[in-house]
């Protein structure tokens, strides 16, 4: 029997991995932003309503002041909000359609593509209704003072597989987010240009422009599906990844 010398360091075994606790990311002023932008879009906050106040803003999410306000400056810069006086900040009227508006065309055309997502499969739709005012056909309301939704063309648009379409809605909404949290970035301009080419026609592909088969992305059931929401010089780096 071998003896241990006392000198001898004694192996304890394999130490325990120490447990650190993970601790919740702060909310930032872009977060609460894009919040309220989604709920605008949604309706859950209408056009020419009041927005939350910092106060409310503080007490909801946990946050400073400054960060309130900033949330709020943010959504001031991108016109979606002012402030009048002595009565706090309201959303602004709903712009006409004819009006172009970054951060709102993107959520319009993110709306179609997760609607044509959900369809795909079933009849195909030649037309989507987008934005619009709720009670735009009621019969009661004064049609001057209504605005009625945007018409689209989606008849090609259809035609892309629905997994696409739905990475494709995700991705107007996260630059959607980006853009009132961050401002307008380079990256970002050509899916603001994308989403206007869904909104004007259906991104129906320009005569004498390839197919998206012959950039290397998804093969859309007929040919006229515009490359265009697509950057013309990209290609999936794998299989399984979105064309840009």
């Amino acid at each position: 029997m071998t003896e241990t010398s006392a000198e001898q360091p004694v192996d304890a075994g394999a130490a325990e991995p120490l447990a650190i606790p993970q601790l919740p990311t702060p909310t930032t002023a872009a977060t609460i932003a894009a919040d309220l932008l989604v709920a605008i879009h949604q309706g859950s906050l209408q056009w020419g309503a009041k927005v939350p106040s910092q106060k409310e803003l503080m007490r909801a999410y946990g946050v400073a002041m400054a960060t309130a306000a900033s949330a709020l400056s943010k959504l001031d810069a991108v016109g979606l909000t002012h402030a009048r006086p002595r009565a706090g900040r309201f959303v602004v009227d709903q712009p006409p359609l004819s009006r172009r508006h970054d951060v709102l065309d993107v959520l319009d055309a993110a709306s179609i593509c997760r609607y044509l997502a959900a369809t795909s499969g079933g009849s195909a739709p030649h037309y989507v209704y987008v934005g619009g005012d709720p009670d735009w056909d009621d019969p009661h309301v004064d049609p001057e003072k209504k605005m009625p939704p945007r018409r689209v063309d989606v008849t090609f648009l259809y035609g892309l597989d629905r997994h696409v379409l739905r990475w494709q809605s995700e991705a107007f909404v996260d630059a959607a987010r980006r853009i009132v949290g961050h401002g307008l970035t380079d990256a970002d301009r050509h899916l603001v240009a994308a989403a206007r080419a869904i909104l004007r026609d259906g991104a129906a592909r320009p005569e004498g422009q390839a197919p998206i088969a012959q950039s290397g992305g998804p093969q859309p059931v007929g040919e006229h599906v515009a490359l265009r929401i697509w950057p013309d010089r990209a290609r999936p780096l794998g299989p399984d990844d979105p064309p840009f």
